[in-house]
């Protein structure tokens, strides 16, 4: 539990400085390129993300998960899993180009999207040697990778913005900051962790290629899951809705840097106690979960609250159109703050074919919801299509977890909560009527003063905390 907690600790801190980097790159990206240029760089990242666990194939969650449970073979899963990534790689990109090509978009677009594909694969390759760091449960390097790289990233957009650079130019400057962060990965594994070779064994690339596929799949469905709405809006309304829609999803999903930050460090720490200590491993769990409820409610509530406020801080009255696709597609950021958790658990238990059959239903429901939706309500269409597919998913993943784990969910516990949440809405809706900055200060104080009477947080809690922090 102290290592536990020293590397959420980490993650949750780098996490932090690196949501700080990624909302204001977002927000200067969207306010500097304006609505329609931001659709076209939500959708080239959006489309590109399809094929994302295509070019990783699920390699990086088996290379942490192997290393986990034997260091001693680091340097002969790294070396065989990097020739498998180049050719993988190579296919990918092959396809990317092929496909945007024949879909008919601009020129300009489709420059965009190769630049946002070479992106995806420096992303890809320097994430296979940050696994490294993971599975040797050495949180720190990726906590500075995690920071440096939206740093990078921040620096150039605004050296790009002072030159009054475009979207292409743009582009070109983020692919140079990732190949930096891929040297800089290989560096760290090459110094602290294994001597770097070249090796490629016929025999353990099959059975990585067999016991990969699985979180590849998973990886593949869920990427879909997540990018096939901002595709099938710039293909059924136009790139101007992309950029509507992104400015409010890209907070959503910003504001999950915690659960993150937990699930991450959960995940080799219950793949080792789940083979050793099967107690720990429920114990690092329930505490993790319970955590991450404690956070994700109150958020949904005070954004749907704060919405009008927020939009207009980040990104002005241009972005008007996306305050209420906020209010309701903050609803999904509950479901991702608990699934992170239960996904990463149930991988950790061999139970990625489970997720698999999980993600299939949510992408069957997504893209069918999307479908009817858009066409009928537009850009709110994949706003309720998200909301619902998360709901699915965490009510799946829990139902699974309680089978093969643990028992699940305490309702009792949640109805709490809820109450705790609903005290700090009221609260935040009173005050934001005079300052929406002290909205939020008092709706914190009285979300934790209900949550502390209600017993959702303990004096014992916050001593094993505060030990912890201190050893």
């Amino acid at each position: 539990m102290h290592r536990l907690f020293k590397n959420s600790l980490i993650l949750m801190v780098a996490y932090i400085v690196n949501i700080i980097s990624v909302f204001f790159l977002t927000i200067l990206l969207a306010r500097y390129l304006g609505v329609a240029d931001y659709g076209k760089y939500a959708f080239a990242k959006a489309f590109t993300a399809l094929f994302l666990y295509i070019a990783d194939l699920g390699l990086n969650t088996l290379l942490i998960r192997e290393i986990a449970k034997d260091k001693t073979k680091t340097g002969k899963y790294l070396s065989n899993i990097l020739g498998l990534k180049i050719i993988l790689g190579i296919i990918v990109f092959s396809v990317i180009s092929v496909l945007i090509n024949r879909l008919g978009y601009p020129k300009e677009t489709i420059l965009i999207v190769y630049m946002a594909a070479a992106i995806m694969l420096m992303t890809s390759f320097s994430n296979t040697f940050r696994a490294v760091f993971m599975a040797f449960e050495k949180m720190g390097y990726e906590g500075f990778l995690m920071i440096f790289s939206q740093i990078s990233l921040l620096g150039a957009l605004i050296f790009c913005m002072d030159l009054k650079v475009n979207l292409l130019g743009i582009m070109g400057m983020f692919l140079l900051c990732w190949i930096l962060c891929l040297l800089i990965s290989i560096y760290i594994d090459a110094k602290k962790f294994v001597k770097l070779k070249f090796s490629f064994g016929f025999n353990l690339s099959k059975w990585l290629i067999k016991n990969a596929v699985p979180f590849g799949i998973l990886g593949i469905l869920t990427m879909i899951c997540f990018n096939i709405d901002s595709v099938m809006l710039s293909k059924m309304i136009g790139e101007r809705a992309v950029g509507i829609y992104n400015a409010s999803s890209k907070l959503v999903f910003a504001v999950g840097f915690i659960s993150q930050a937990v699930a991450l460090s959960v995940f080799p720490f219950v793949s080792d106690k789940w083979v050793h200590n099967k107690e720990q491993a429920i114990n690092a769990y329930k505490k993790s979960f319970k955590l991450l409820a404690l956070l994700g409610f109150p958020i949904a509530v005070g954004i749907t609250i704060l919405s009008p406020h927020i939009i207009n801080l980040f990104y002005g009255k241009q972005y008007y159109e996306s305050i209420p696709v906020l209010r309701v597609i903050i609803w999904v950021a509950p479901f991702i703050y608990l699934t992170n958790m239960t996904g990463r658990v149930l991988s950790a238990i061999n139970r990625q074919n489970t997720l698999i059959y999980i993600t299939v239903v949510n992408v069957v429901v997504n893209v069918g919801l999307n479908t009817i939706l858009i066409p009928r309500i537009g850009i709110m269409g994949a706003v309720v299509a998200t909301v619902i597919t998360g709901g699915i998913s965490f009510c799946l993943q829990e139902y699974f977890i309680t089978k093969f784990f643990c028992k699940g969910i305490d309702f009792k516990e949640i109805l709490r909560i809820a109450l705790a949440g609903g005290s700090m809405g009221i609260v935040i809706y009173l005050l934001q009527l005079w300052n929406w900055w002290l909205a939020v200060v008092g709706g914190i104080a009285v979300f934790f003063s209900v949550a502390y009477v209600c017993k959702l947080i303990s004096i014992d809690d916050v001593h094993f905390l505060v030990r912890k922090s201190e050893s």
